[in-house]
């Protein structure tokens, strides 16, 4: 087991490495995957000259990847909860977490307003391959490289950054299997109250229910030897986890982000205060004009 671990430990800071380059210093908590000295981590670590610093025992406080990693797994929980994903998506789910964490400003004293990714490499992020979809959401796309004839149910996944151009998303099919697609489309909610796509959404559930649920589909735990104990899972968490966990996730005074105003979650909307030029009368020619409000229908 140790083995195994070591060697997923290892190609992450191989992969970070690659995409960011190597890091001046580097804090872990000491687990023997780490500390290893005939470890993929410890080879890497020595090959790139990394200066390294191991916190205490029981003392969290000194590394504040601790809280960062109890806040992906707070927003992990939520989004199952909410959603309804299925397990066997956790990692696409943490996956989304993680990048979408690394695009928003936090609470930690080592941001000072800067998001963590602008922090790693000194440019502002691209955030409009995550602006029109959220983890889960029921969307419509075409196979084929988007030359399909007919547009699919599907739930998205995430962004595919590896795999096609720019703005191409993972979308997790009626076969179980997901892909990558650049035609993507978001299932609006006036859409999804029609009895057509009622029906839709209701075969795609019991289409993935059935394929995922089948004696020769399930979820092995012991792969690579990592207990199932080990594993990710919300019933694992300790009481004091649960009991803050639940305390959000059971209070109904606070809303679903989707269920909020552009003002109440403090976004301006970019067209209040526009000056444009528009045409009243064929005497008076164009004249200035400035958006006072605008109206809205319901899909915002």
């Amino acid at each position: 087991m140790q083995r195994a671990d070591g060697v997923n430990v290892g190609n992450s800071l191989k992969d970070f490495i690659s995409e960011f380059g190597a890091p001046e210093k580097l804090t872990y908590d000491g687990a023997m995957v780490q500390v290893g000295t005939g470890t993929d981590f410890q080879k890497t670590v020595r090959k790139h000259a990394i200066k390294t610093h191991t916190s205490a025992p029981r003392r969290p406080n000194e590394n504040p990847a601790e809280g960062a990693i109890r806040e992906i797994k707070r927003r992990w929980y939520r989004i199952k909860t909410k959603m309804n994903v299925p397990d066997r998506l956790w990692d696409y789910g943490i996956k989304y977490v993680c990048e979408t964490g690394n695009l928003m400003v936090n609470s930690s004293k080592y941001s000072d307003g800067q998001v963590p990714l602008e922090i790693i490499t000194g440019d502002t992020p691209e955030l409009s391959e995550y602006m029109d979809f959220g983890f889960y959401d029921w969307v419509t796309f075409r196979n084929n490289a988007g030359m399909g004839e007919a547009e699919l149910l599907g739930r998205w996944l995430g962004v595919s950054h590896r795999v096609g151009q720019l703005m191409s998303y993972w979308i997790l099919p009626v076969s179980g299997i997901p892909v990558s697609a650049t035609t993507v489309q978001r299932v609006t909610n006036l859409e999804r109250q029609t009895e057509e796509f009622k029906s839709k959404m209701r075969n795609f559930n019991n289409g993935i229910a059935s394929k995922w649920t089948t004696t020769t589909s399930n979820v092995i735990h012991e792969i690579k030897g990592i207990h199932s104990n080990q594993l990710l899972s919300l019933e694992d968490e300790d009481e004091q986890f649960m009991k803050e966990f639940s305390r959000v996730i059971n209070n109904q005074d606070i809303k679903d982000i989707d269920d909020l105003t552009t003002q109440e979650i403090g976004i301006q909307d970019p067209y209040l205060g526009m000056e444009l030029g528009m045409v009243r009368n064929e005497e008076m020619g164009v004249q200035n004009a400035v958006v006072k409000r605008r109206n809205v229908d319901e899909e915002g």
